[in-house]
């Protein structure tokens, strides 16, 4: 049998899992201290728990060229890619929509100043982040010859 080279895509999604792991168990730490009742525990915690450890499943079976490591990425990849992109086109359209009936009572100073005290900077710095990851390791394994052949012969 073969032992083939891990394509540096493959490596770079792989330790994203990796990271993502790691990120879940922390912030499941930081929530654990806010638990009042073993119901929150159970609903709360035990599921992201869960989820950190299937991200290092998956992370070790991208590592070691499984198919179904390629399917589970690509299906959880393109479910929160399209996500975001449908949830991006209806935040801007309410935006939009919301900016539209403002300017009739408001001149765009206002409004402008207004609004731009109240963004989340960090949320929009997250989400294009998690955009542009995401997006990178769905068309990744989509259209990359070298992944796919990697990622099928096992």
């Amino acid at each position: 049998m073969e032992n083939k080279e891990v394509p540096k895509g493959v490596k770079i999604t792989s330790f994203l899992y990796y990271i993502t792991a790691v990120l879940v168990v922390v912030q499941t730490i930081i929530f654990a201290f806010n638990v009042k009742t073993i119901v929150s525990f159970v609903l709360d915690l035990l599921p992201r728990l869960g989820l950190a450890v299937l991200a290092v499943f998956i992370g070790m079976g991208l590592w070691n060229g499984k198919k179904w490591a390629k399917m589970v990425t690509l299906i959880f990849s393109g479910l929160v890619f399209t996500y975001l992109v449908i949830f991006s086109l209806l935040g801007l359209f309410t935006v939009f929509k919301g900016l539209i009936q403002l300017s009739q009572t408001y001149s765009f100073s206002e409004i402008s100043s207004g609004m731009l005290g109240n963004i989340p900077y960090i949320s929009i710095i997250e989400y294009l982040v998690v955009f542009v990851v995401t997006g990178f390791v769905f068309f990744y394994l989509l259209r990359n010859k070298e992944a796919k052949e990697f990622l099928s012969s096992k």
